[in-house]
Formats: C-alpha cells, sequence, structure tokens
C-alpha cells in the first residue's frame, strides 16, 4: 500500500492534490482507531492547505482536548468540504474497532459515514472525493463495498506468486529451527501456500514444544 500512496502522491503533486491516508493495522493510540484516522485525515489537510490553518487555528486554540473529541468528526467534513478534489486512502479497515469493545465505529460506521455524509457534503460544494479502501474480505466489507469497483488480489498470478515466495522464505526459518527435512519443508510450504487463500500471516514468535 505505501507503493501506491508514493505513486499516487507523486502523481497529484503536480495538481495539487491532497493525498490523505490512515492504516488501520495499530492499536487506537486515544479513543478509538476511528478518532485516530480523524486526526491524522485533518492534520494532513491542514499540513496540505494554508488558508485552512487559517481558518482553523483560533477554533482548536478556543477549544479544550475534551471537546474537541467531540468535535472531530464536524471539523474533518468542514475541511474536507474546502477541497476541490480530494483523495483518502484507508488501509487494513477491516481491523477498525477489534479490541475495541461493543458500540464502536467499525468499518460499517465509516464507509457509511464517508457515503451519506462526507461525499455529499462534498459535493454540494462542487467537490470530488475519492475514497480508497484496503483490508481483507470479512464478510462487513464486502457488503458495504459491493456496488463499488474492487480489485481482488486472492487470485492474481503475480499476487500468489508473492505469497509462495514468502511462505517458502518463512518455512526454511522453520525448518532450520525445528530440524525439519527437506520433504517436511517442502509440505509444509505447499500446505501454508494452498490454505493462504490470497492471505498470509506468520506469527512472530515461534516456541519449540518439547
Amino acid at each position: 500500500m505505501s507503493t501506491i500512496i508514493d505513486d499516487l502522491k507523486s502523481r497529484a503533486a503536480s495538481l495539487k492534490i491532497p493525498i490523505l491516508y490512515f492504516y488501520f493495522g495499530h492499536k487506537a493510540e486515544s479513543g478509538t482507531q476511528m478518532d485516530d484516522m480523524l486526526r491524522a485525515i485533518l492534520v494532513q489537510l491542514l499540513y496540505h492547505d494554508d488558508p485552512l490553518v487559517d481558518h482553523f487555528f483560533p477554533l482548536l486554540c478556543s477549544t479544550s482536548a475534551s471537546e474537541l473529541k467531540f468535535k472531530l468528526k464536524s471539523l474533518v467534513e468542514e475541511a474536507l468540504k474546502t477541497q476541490r478534489r480530494c483523495i483518502i486512502i484507508l488501509d487494513g479497515l477491516d481491523a477498525c474497532g477489534v479490541g475495541e469493545g461493543h458500540n464502536r465505529d467499525g468499518p460499517k460506521e465509516i464507509i457509511e459515514w464517508f457515503k451519506n455524509t462526507v461525499m455529499p457534503i462534498s459535493q454540494n460544494e462542487g467537490g470530488i472525493i475519492q475514497l480508497l479502501v484496503a483490508g481483507q474480505r470479512d464478510g462487513i466489507l464486502d457488503r458495504c463495498l459491493a456496488p463499488k469497483l474492487a480489485i481482488n488480489l486472492d487470485n492474481a498470478k503475480n499476487h500468489l506468486s508473492d505469497i509462495a515466495g514468502y511462505v517458502s522464505s518463512e518455512t526454511s526459518k522453520i525448518a532450520k529451527r525445528f530440524s525439519l527435512c527437506l520433504d517436511e519443508q517442502r509440505d509444509l510450504t505447499k500446505k501454508v501456500t494452498t490454505s493462504s487463500k490470497g492471505k498470509i500471516h506468520f506469527p512472530s514468535h515461534l516456541t519449540p514444544i518439547t
């Protein structure tokens, strides 16, 4: 995803189009991951747009931290509607809300907020917001984004080749650590690659059971 972001930024630089992005694959620093996403979008917009800084500076200075938390959505909506065109990338959206308990904004709520609030407000002001969502198909994203254009990597030839290469590299480390023979290593590689279904994750720690 970083490659895509860099490519888009290089293309958009000459047109002065802001490329805003957020990765949901980490634990929320304060509040929820949606709060962190809103802060990230707002900060990136302010960094990109100097007149916007002049507009928001008095407001932010006069608002306490506790009040600001409840105004984040409206502030981002106000900031985005000033942009003629904007590209927003949400990476790992399927991980949003994981481990944050109930009544938290998850992938569905975030997508609906963009579709039903952010984008219509921007369109009413003559703006265009393009949203790129990346994540694993978890049943929620599928339904929310079903009518939209999608790129499925699961069965893409190059993607599967990358997975096979990565699995082979990782299983060689496992084979060395657990003294597996070559046939066992090949069997493990085949099983993991076949069962990955386009998705792969290796634990960062492996402990031998003796």
